[in-house]
């Protein structure tokens, strides 16, 4: 342990760290009791420290504590500062009332949504008797698809409708609410065209976010040189980190073939960018043109990570590529362990939420495991043909990333990609293409034939990328999916990966031992969940426009469902459950029109779809909890003796208004409430 510290000396600084910010995402922590109990421990240290000067051992440790102390409570007032509600000058602290005008500017790229135009505004003023005050905050207002200079940096003066971002609707549904708030965005609004006038005039845009503006160019010119649809949404995610345009079907394609990572502008794309800025800037082998080159390639690589929006994965990347350029400069090459973890405390220093981002974990673990497995993995296979040993190399890298991001994989995704390793040999070099080609296509876009010569390069290459990762998801039934694992499997699997891999390289006997104990833990824990764990439960989902009820029976399930339109989101909330809960076996039913009755451990249920409660006797229905699907007409429903009366997602306004005003206590409305779930 003391030679693994003593090689990566930064482990001391950034586990006291991590562990303060862990600490508090957990726990809610009383700022002035925080500087109480810092400002007694200092004071007792410092008295000891002064007493015992003399014994250097005692010295060494009492410092050691102060450091480790200091460094939990900087990760703690960290986290507080991070909180924008925080800050007195938040608009979630100034009171104002709903005939509240606000204003403000777009400050990132709109998305085009199928209704609407998605923009996210950085809040300046709102009026208080008729005076304008300063305020701040960030939230997502929705305009009007139809609206025209809807534009990065436009000046937005509408009025306060702001509300709530919603809570997930389904259980094991992504917790948007929670991500948006570790984001600092806690409200969003929806404007109609007389809510809101978009002012040009006496504004000047912020210059940290003149990138946006640089960023929004490029991706114009990128649509002019005839790109478009799923070929430009992915060249713009390669090249500016923009991938809110991929269609859904061709991003769960890229996430299923293990390709994902592609799409996301990370240390793939910087290398590449890094590699030729040290070609193109070649200066003489002096000292003061040495740091003038490092100066322009620390500058370039900064501001491309301000042009993709400084994502985790990039800003890691800018800052380990940052230390290599600082280390080069002065002569010193660091450890690469080290490096990583300087650049994830500073990144957590600024921004300490990120700690609980899926993408920053699985950045940082990615690397990590190349740097650690690629060694080992690399000698497996040695061929006498150059060739062979270059296919090797690039599928090594990607099994070097696999190994160790396998269970986190698995908690967050629930699946495995198989055929990553087929994936990323045609992926990765045809995203050097796309990724080299659209930067010389932006610079020579002036240029028509050069131009139109790049475009097409462009263009064919990532169409090729995006239909060879269509192919390969056909091949569904080679990858592990829907897999659910809790966290303490994740984390018995994880030990599991650091005892096999310890027992190989040095071939120690307890760490085998120890394997074969993690081992049947896990297969103990399988054992248990599919034949003793046993429950029976019923939900009525909430799914927008449809019905969507499953009834489960230990490890089987009966689903009633009924759709207005496709499938969609909805429909992988109610796989994510039944995978959650290790449903294996689905008797589908489509509801109709009319009153359906099905019974589950004791209890009555009925659902009644597009019909009317006058065609049956009130008096002759015996249930305990009736269902309410497809504007099902309910005059009388207030005579009905039930527990409970459940209107899905599949009813109108209209019809969920009408059964308010009846003022029912036993009432429950999915598009308010949620899903409805009655347990055994």
């Amino acid at each position: 342990m003391q030679s693994l510290l003593n090689k990566i000396p930064f482990i001391r600084i950034f586990t006291p760290f991590a562990l303060g910010v862990i600490i508090s995402l957990l726990f809610t922590i009383n700022r002035d009791f925080i500087i109480i109990l810092v400002s007694s421990y200092f004071s007792i240290l410092a008295c000891y420290f002064v007493l015992n000067v003399s014994k250097r051992k005692s010295v060494k440790f009492v410092f050691g504590l102060l450091l480790n102390f200091f460094l939990f409570f900087v990760a703690v007032e960290s986290c507080y500062l991070r909180k924008a509600d925080n800050n007195p000058n938040h608009y979630t602290n100034v009171i104002f009332t709903k005939e509240t005008l606000l204003s403000g500017h777009i400050c990132d790229i709109p998305q085009l949504k199928e209704k609407s135009i998605k923009a996210k505004i950085q809040l300046t003023h709102y009026k208080e008797n008729n005076v304008w005050k300063a305020c701040e905050g960030i939230f997502y207002a929705y305009f009007p698809r139809t609206t025209a200079d809807i534009v990065t940096g436009s000046n937005i003066v509408f009025k306060n409708k702001l509300t709530a971002i919603p809570e997930p609707k389904n259980p094991f549904d992504f917790n948007y609410k929670q991500y948006l708030y570790y984001k600092n965005i806690y409200h969003q609004c929806f404007l109609k065209e007389n809510d809101f006038k978009i002012a040009h005039s006496g504004f000047e845009l912020p210059i940290t976010e003149y990138p946006l503006l640089l960023k929004s160019r490029l991706l114009e010119i990128l649509k002019e040189n005839k790109l478009k649809d799923d070929d430009l949404s992915v060249t713009s995610a390669l090249l500016l980190g923009y991938d809110d345009e991929i269609s859904r079907d061709l991003m769960g394609a890229y996430s299923r073939t293990g390709t994902l990572h592609v799409l996301s502008v990370s240390g793939l794309h910087v290398g590449i960018l890094f590699m030729m800025l040290n070609f193109i800037i070649r200066l003489p082998n002096r000292k003061l043109f040495v740091v003038i080159k490092t100066l322009l390639i620390f500058i370039c690589i900064w501001f491309y990570a301000a042009l993709t929006g400084m994502s985790p994965s990039v800003v890691r990347s800018a800052t380990m590529f940052s230390f290599i350029l600082i280390g080069t400069a002065i002569n010193k090459k660091g450890n690469i362990y080290n490096t990583l973890l300087a650049s994830a405390f500073l990144i957590l220093l600024f921004d300490p939420f990120l700690l609980i981002d899926v993408g920053f974990q699985l950045s940082y673990l990615a690397v990590g495991g190349i740097v650690f497995f690629y060694p080992y993995v690399s000698n497996w296979f040695v061929s006498r043909h150059k060739f062979a040993n270059v296919i090797w190399r690039t599928t090594a890298v990607s099994i070097s990333a696999q190994i160790i991001t396998l269970p986190i994989t698995i908690y967050y995704f629930g699946q495995f990609p198989t055929l990553f390793f087929i994936a990323n040999l045609v992926v990765i070099p045809l995203s050097y293409v796309v990724m080299v080609g659209s930067m010389i296509l932006v610079c020579v876009s002036k240029i028509k034939f050069l131009a139109i010569l790049f475009s097409t390069l462009v263009g064919w290459s990532v169409t090729f990328m995006n239909e060879i990762t269509l192919f390969l998801d056909r091949f569904k039934f080679v990858n592990l999916s829907e897999m659910n694992v809790s966290f303490y499997e994740m984390m018995i699997l994880s030990l599991l990966i650091g005892t096999i891999t310890y027992f190989f390289i040095n071939k120690n006997y307890f760490s085998g031992i120890t394997s074969l104990v993690l081992s049947v833990f896990l297969l103990l824990s399988s054992i248990l969940n599919s034949f003793f764990v046993k429950e029976s439960k019923t939900i009525i989902f909430h799914a927008t426009n449809s019905s969507v009820i499953d009834t489960y029976i230990d490890k089987s399930a009966t689903s009633f469902s009924f759709y207005k339109e496709q499938p969609n989101q909805f429909f992988s909330s109610a796989t994510q459950y039944r995978m959650r809960n290790g449903i294996k076996h689905i008797k589908e039913n489509k509801l109709q029109t009319g009153l359906y009755y099905f019974e589950n451990v004791g209890h009555k249920f009925g659902v009644l779809c597009g019909d009317t409660l006058l065609n049956y006797e009130l008096k002759h229905i015996e249930l305990d909890y009736l269902v309410l699907s497809n504007n099902a007409y309910v005059k009388g429903i207030d005579k009905l003796k039930v527990k409970t009366i459940v209107a899905d997602g599949s009813n109108s306004y209209k019809t969920i208004n009408y059964l308010k005003k009846k003022q029912l206590t036993n009432l429950w409305i999915t598009k308010e409430q949620g899903a409805f779930i009655v347990n055994e």
